[in-house]
């Protein structure tokens, strides 16, 4: 039976219109790409953090589109992982909105990356041992893998240690910065003795780690003494 709305040769419109839809999206996610960016450079702290929550949600959708297009799963999976992948962008969003836990992102990202460094480093270390005390010290197969297991085990709470440390100074420089200023505070508290100079090295202390909007000292004066 022939559709009575049908479009006749309506392979070439549709080859057409595929076309001009791609000829659009692509311009159209350069400009929301750089539009994000205008808009990152442009905020305050506050919305900056939300950016980011939306950001690392779309990378991870991206991701997810790249590994089920270059894998080969089954399209269950793959329509699982999209599926997932594709919910963390209104989660995303709504956790931007509401501000709950807002920056708690850049301690995520921190250690995703330090851990998946490290997993890597201690699979690379593994391979390496095993290959050494198989191939050049001739040791049995068993042996080999216990002992690389024992030996990645060992490592790996200092590279953990290291690795996140190097982290934190990378993805948490404010954070850093902060602590530097209150312990340089703390060593020359001893020696201050001038009130006027103290209060003034408060403020700065506190004007520099925790950036309040306002700022006023309030200092309780010396009781005054009965006259006899």
């Amino acid at each position: 039976m022939e559709n009575p709305i049908g479009l006749r040769d309506s392979e070439a419109l549709a080859l057409i219109l595929d076309g001009g839809a791609l000829l659009l999206v692509v311009p159209a996610i350069f400009a929301s790409a750089a539009s994000m960016v205008v808009r990152f450079q442009r905020a305050n702290p506050v919305e900056r953090q939300q950016l980011k929550w939306v950001v690392l949600s779309v990378v991870v959708w991206v991701a997810a589109l790249v590994v089920t297009g270059l894998a080969e799963l089954s399209e269950d999976t793959e329509n699982a992982i999209t599926t997932i992948a594709a919910s963390l962008v209104p989660l995303a969003i709504g956790i931007a909105i509401q501000r709950y836990r807002l920056y708690d992102l850049d301690r995520i990202i921190s250690r995703t990356v330090t851990y998946g460094l490290v997993t890597a480093a201690l699979a690379v270390v593994y391979v390496a041992v095993v290959f050494v005390l198989t191939n050049l010290i001739r040791l049995e197969g068993d042996f080999a893998v216990a002992a690389a297991t024992l030996g990645v085990a060992a490592l790996f709470r200092p590279l953990r240690r290291h690795l996140q440390a190097l982290i934190d100074r990378r993805f948490n420089r404010s954070g850093q910065t902060a602590v530097r200023t209150v312990e340089s505070f703390t060593a020359r508290l001893p020696s201050k003795v001038n009130l006027i100079e103290l209060t003034g090295d408060v403020r700065t202390v506190v004007g520099q780690t925790m950036q309040p909007a306002t700022l006023s000292m309030w200092l309780r004066g010396e009781p005054m003494s009965r006259q006899p």
